[in-house]
């Protein structure tokens, strides 16, 4: 039996159905086109992306603020004892270290109690004590604040081990609120605990949450003296069994024994804490543990952090080039890449390629003035690599500002490449421009295509009733002709 649409014979279906292949031909370019700009929008997309990453690379080396060239590196001869940093104005040298001393905190402690002893029942009224921290300023680096603690009455009343933790608690709670309400920082409070060393005993334990004689503890006290009654605040090193401190706290920098005390190059050195910063220029001083024999600080130009830098950069510009190359030009095997006819692309990896091999003008030095008195060629394909890094090396050890000046300087390649790859990828810069317009075509396109299925359904249905009534015709002569013939048979 036949096969049919709607009821038409497979010989109309099959003359309808050539019919609207031929038709759809119009509609199959347009969508081809329509993939073929989205395909090349995809690849402006990943172009821009490529392009920033890499001029992510080249802002680094191009930074005005902090010079990525000169890096330097300090380098401690044991790093068990003390290790070390160094900034950008740091000295190439050497110095030896030795340290008397770390920094500590301020501990102090009070007498010991019975815990289950009664030793404050003598005090009946309300207790209002001020401990004394530091909160340095910019005004007043010595600068200090007091922090009140209150003890109620019914406190004293009660066992020594209940009244030291009530105190230890008010303490904490003073500092906590002192912080929240930005009376102090985090680092400037008093840590207050009750400790047992031995069992059925009880000891209030004070301690500075920072090291140093700046984070020295003094007290106003109570008006019954209960600091004193306590012995936190003697003025004595404590024992087993009296308060006091812990550390000898000195009355000033030098003799304080909470400040760090250590020698450079032979000066004596008082800090109260164990990161230095400023007894070297540029060099920060991590002490870790005290030592009399003298050890070695060498600082010098980090020729491998600055290494790195340069070789991540090459690595952005080389898969750039990859890129551009994939994109632009026609391979092997004849066929064009997605950017091949726009010569705003295919220009672009020759300006890279030319802009690597220029000379620069405004270098200090006339014998670094190019990527290769710097070490890094310029390979056939275009590509860079750090060819020579013991030249490299050199050079940054002769003088850092040598290498940036190649990258820097105001014709530097960093400087160009900067200026040239805005062009592209900045906001209504090229590639936008680009996709912008690519859209713009797509929609114009999504609209044919929307009237070219208009016309093509149209079209099918004209088909369909036109060889519906053809069908119907010709049924109605052959019903005639089989009339007829009965007629012709007698």
């Amino acid at each position: 039996m036949a096969s049919s649409i709607q009821g038409l014979n497979s010989t109309y279906v099959s003359m309808i159905n050539s019919a609207m292949k031929k038709a759809r031909e119009s509609k199959n370019q347009l969508e081809q086109e329509k993939s073929n700009l989205k395909n090349r929008k995809n690849v402006l997309s990943d172009l821009d992306s490529k392009l920033s990453t890499f001029n992510t690379q080249v802002e680094k080396l191009n930074d005005n603020i902090i010079n990525q060239f000169d890096v330097m590196k300090a380098e401690s001869s044991d790093s068990d004892l003390f290790t070390a940093s160094a900034g950008s104005n740091a000295n190439i040298g050497s110095h030896s270290i030795s340290v008397d001393r770390l920094a500590t905190e301020d501990t102090r402690v009070s007498n010991v109690y019975t815990s289950s002893s009664e030793n404050f029942s003598n005090i009946t009224s309300d207790q209002t004590f001020s401990i004394q921290v530091a909160h340095p300023t910019e005004d007043n680096p010595n600068n200090r604040k007091n922090i009140d603690v209150t003890i109620t009455a019914d406190t004293f009343s009660k066992n020594n081990e209940e009244v030291v933790s009530k105190i230890a608690e008010k303490i904490n709670n003073a500092m906590n609120s002192a912080v929240t309400d930005d009376k102090i920082a985090d680092g400037e409070t008093v840590q207050a605990s009750v400790v047992s060393q031995t069992e059925g005993n009880s000891r209030l334990v004070l301690s500075s949450s920072s090291k140093g004689y700046k984070h020295r503890i003094n007290f106003s006290d109570s008006s019954s003296n209960l600091l004193s009654q306590l012995g936190v605040n003697n003025n004595t090193k404590a024992t087993d069994s009296s308060g006091g401190y812990i550390t000898e706290i000195g009355t000033n920098p030098e003799n304080s024994q909470l400040n760090s005390k250590f020698q450079v190059d032979g000066l004596n050195f008082y800090r109260s804490s164990n990161e230095v910063k400023n007894a070297i220029q540029g060099v920060t001083l991590n002490l870790k543990q005290t030592f009399s024999k003298s050890e070695n600080l060498e600082v010098n130009t980090d020729t491998e952090a600055v290494q790195k830098k340069v070789t991540n950069f090459i690595d952005k510009y080389n898969k750039t080039l990859d890129f551009l190359k994939n994109k632009t030009q026609i391979n092997p095997d004849g066929e064009n890449g997605t950017l091949s006819s726009d010569m705003t692309y295919r220009n672009m990896e020759l300006n890279l390629r030319n802009t690597m091999i220029s000379s620069i003008s405004t270098a200090n030095n006339e014998e670094y003035n190019s990527l290769r008195d710097i070490g890094i060629e310029v390979e056939d394909d275009g590509k860079l690599s750090l060819d020579d890094k013991d030249k490299f090396n050199n050079a940054l050890k002769e003088d850092p500002a040598n290498v940036g000046q190649v990258f820097r300087s105001e014709d530097g390649i960093a400087n160009r490449l900067s200026s040239y790859l805005d062009r592209y990828i900045d906001t209504g810069g090229m590639i936008q421009d680009s996709k912008q317009n690519i859209s713009n075509n797509i929609n114009r396109i999504e609209d044919d295509i929307y009237s070219e299925k208009q016309r093509l359904t149209e079209k099918k249905r004209r088909l369909r009733n036109k060889y519906a009534r053809v069908q119907k015709m010709m049924k109605s002569i052959q019903s005639q002709q089989k009339y007829l013939s009965l007629f012709s048979s007698r």
